[in-house]
């Protein structure tokens, strides 16, 4: 007898799921994963003959099957041995630091402190010398734990270009006292799945934070991911996402993944250190700004230091000057501080017309976003 194959998906409702919703799954097999409460959905594992059967249940409105998501760097699937490391005898103000101003910033004591961020990505070193003292929390939903360990670099990485500490060692981030909360999504691989995302997301929302970054996407377009994202801008969160490496060497067509492309996100191209767009850097309509993402020096598990490249790299700097918005501002909305950064772009387009090419509206300036 052939052994029936379970699949991942996700069962959105067309309101808020019951107990005749979950018997209606356990019944043909299904194994419950999550119920959430940020979209009206279930999470499970479904054996595939029943698929079709629970989608024409009057109450059931789409299935998503559970689609992967990755970290956009390069080499992202690869573990941290792919880094090149770097030895500091003191601090180091890394090169995109210095490009877009924040630095400047800092000096007038706007370090972004107590300002919550939730980085989704691989884990965060928690005990890291440039990263413990803004260390918060946060869970481990790859594992269902809070064990935050980063078995990847990943996350540890963005997590730097945050908010590493002003402290004489190491580098430093955008917004060194920024509060950094870790939702780990992603597994040593850094690969994760939409369930999860959502999940994660969720977690944002209901621990009250201001900012959630996304260095990671999937080529997949996911009802529920989309949803999830909406529905935590709408509660007030600022959303920033990497734009994605899929980008070819002319810039041309578009190739970015999601969650960038939701609307609810501000998607993040990458530039190098002479302000052209990275050639592996995504594009498309949707591109909304653009941030430093080449040889980027950040922090690494272990109290170590090393260079990644990706937009994975470049939307951090972008989370790190809406930190600084947000302590500016005390107050300011989700929306004013979008609408901030786009206004407060540095022109570098190639044609000369702002907002026309594959830089978005510009490249991030943490000097004006702050200033104005």
């Amino acid at each position: 007898m052939e052994t029936l194959r379970d699949i991942a998906v996700i069962i959105g409702f067309k309101d808020r799921p019951n107990e005749s919703d979950i018997e209606m799954i356990t019944k043909v097999g299904g194994k419950i994963r999550r119920i959430y409460r940020i979209i009206n959905a279930i999470s499970a594992m479904v054996p595939e003959p029943t698929v079709e059967n629970i989608r024409k249940n009057p109450r059931v409105e789409y299935i998503d099957i559970d689609e992967k998501v990755f970290a956009h760097m390069i080499d992202g699937r690869i573990p941290i041995g792919v880094c090149q490391e770097i030895k500091t005898l003191k601090q180091m103000t890394p090169w995109g630091i210095n490009r877009i101003g924040s630095r400047l910033v800092n000096a007038i004591g706007n370090t972004g402190q107590g300002i919550k961020v939730a980085i989704l990505d691989t884990g965060i070193d928690k005990d890291h010398e440039d990263l413990s003292k803004n260390f918060k929390g946060g869970y481990n939903f790859v594992d269902n734990n809070t064990d935050l360990t980063d078995l990847n670099g990943h996350g540890t990485h963005v997590a730097g270009i945050i908010a590493a500490v002003d402290n004489d060692i190491g580098t430093v981030g955008v917004a060194p006292d920024a509060h950094i909360y870790s939702v780990k999504v992603l597994d040593y691989a850094a690969t994760g799945t939409a369930s999860d995302m959502v999940a994660g997301i969720e977690w944002t929302v209901e621990n009250n934070m201001q900012i959630i970054n996304m260095s990671l996407g999937s080529d997949t377009d996911s009802i529920s991911f989309r949803r999830s994202v909406e529905n935590a801008y709408n509660s007030g969160i600022l959303i920033v996402a990497a734009a994605g490496n899929n980008g070819n060497m002319m810039g041309n067509g578009d190739s970015m993944d999601y969650p960038a492309k939701y609307k609810g996100t501000i998607s993040v191209g990458a530039t190098d250190i002479n302000d052209k767009r990275a050639k592996f850097s995504s594009t498309g309509p949707l591109l909304e700004i653009s941030a430093p993402g080449v040889d980027i020096p950040s922090t690494l598990p272990g109290n170590k230091y090393g260079t990644l490249s990706g937009t994975s790299m470049a939307s951090p700097h972008v989370t790190g000057v809406g930190a600084l918005i947000m302590k500016a501002n005390p107050g300011m909305s989700n929306v004013q501080v979008r609408i901030r950064l786009q206004i407060t772009t540095q022109n570098i387009a190639k044609n000369g017309v702002k907002g026309k090419d594959w830089y978005g509206y510009g490249l991030v300036d943490a000097v004006k976003a702050v200033s104005i």
